[in-house]
């Protein structure tokens, strides 16, 4: 698998498609593949450079960071065996909402392929639930969180 770069500068978010300049203030996304214990899915991660003067990541990055991670505790409070990912994902967006979190949930099983078989857990664009694989029983097993 190909690595994938994105970059968010001044001059808005795009696809790093040949030679580029990392500036200060640029956020900076991958996605890519990753095999462990014959387990296949993809990894993501974000970075930015410090702007001239910074000490620290703006705050308003560190709250999306900080919201990212309570949503990821709320999926998990909520993904129990017998109910189904369309279920899992309304009660997560119920709470998320409830507590103010403006986001979106994307889960997807790991397996002998990057987006293994079983439930999927939302999607980017299928916040109101995922027809046919969203309605499978989620049972105990390894989920990556998109």
């Amino acid at each position: 698998m190909v690595p994938y770069f994105c970059r968010c500068a001044a001059g808005g978010w795009g696809e790093l498609s040949g030679p580029a300049v990392i500036e200060k203030g640029d956020l900076l996304w991958t996605d890519f593949g990753v095999v462990g214990l014959n387990l296949h899915t993809d990894t993501q991660h974000l970075g930015y450079v410090l702007r001239e003067g910074e000490m620290d990541v703006p705050a308003g990055l560190k709250m999306c960071l900080n919201n990212s991670n309570r949503l990821q505790d709320i999926l998990l409070t909520h993904m129990e065996p017998g109910l189904t990912g369309n279920e899992i994902l309304a009660n997560t967006l119920s709470e998320m909402r409830a507590e103010g979190i403006d986001g979106t949930v994307y889960t997807h099983p790991i397996g002998d392929h990057g987006h293994g078989a079983g439930p999927l857990i939302g999607r980017w664009d299928g916040q109101e639930g995922v027809p046919v694989r969203g309605d499978a029983v989620f049972t105990p097993l390894y989920v990556a969180f998109d």
